[in-house]
């Protein structure tokens, strides 16, 4: 696992009071960005399908003075997904962040492979980022909050964006409306910032 300091997570960023959503937070990405959300200061619901390794990673997020708690849940199955959002809400009070890591693979050849094993796969990977991230976005829209995109495809980004931050290593270089951004206007602020460093 990849090693992360407290310091390093407030110097870079801060999301103070903002309550995250990790899934996955067991895994080793998910548990590195549940950290990191706590190191930065907010409250993080964690998510996954084993109690057992929820109960021992909010008990070690504790000890460090991270406000947490955990919800079992399978992101594939809608009511799993809807009660987890009503669980962070009720414990929180609202949802602010939201960090998709949870995922599943088996690889096969395919004359190995069942289809049920790919039907499991299909939805641990794509139906559960889909259900995940519409019953958030619905909560956060509900709170009259923004829903935010991150994508290096800069077409999807503009016709679904009002606006666009354009940000390098971790700095915030522009903030455009969505008619002044273009792919050379970005890269330009990106290829300036580059070149100061």
């Amino acid at each position: 696992m990849v090693a992360i300091e407290k310091i390093f997570v407030q110097n870079m960023f801060s999301v103070e009071g903002k309550v995250a959503v990790v899934t996955g937070a067991t895994g080793a990405l998910g548990k590195v960005l549940a950290k990191a959300y706590g190191y930065a200061g907010a409250k993080v619901m964690m998510t996954g399908r084993s109690e057992g390794k929820l109960k021992d990673l909010e008990a070690e997020f504790k000890a460090e003075g991270i406000d947490c708690a955990y919800f079992v849940a399978d992101p594939a199955k809608e009511e799993d997904v809807q009660a987890l959002v009503k669980a962070t809400v009720d414990k929180y009070g609202e949802v602010n962040i939201l960090a998709v890591c949870h995922g599943f693979n088996k690889p096969k050849p395919i004359l190995d492979q069942t289809v049920e094993e790919w039907q499991y796969i299909m939805d641990a990977d794509c139906k559960s980022v889909y259900i995940v991230l519409k019953y958030t976005a619905q909560q956060m829209v509900a709170q009259g909050k923004s829903v935010m995109m991150i994508s290096s495809e800069l077409p999807e980004l503009l016709g679904m964006c009002d606006r666009i931050y354009v940000m390098n290593e971790g700095r915030l270089l522009a903030e455009l409306d969505t008619k002044d951004a273009t792919q050379e206007t970005i890269m330009g602020y990106i290829i300036r910032d580059t070149n100061k460093a």
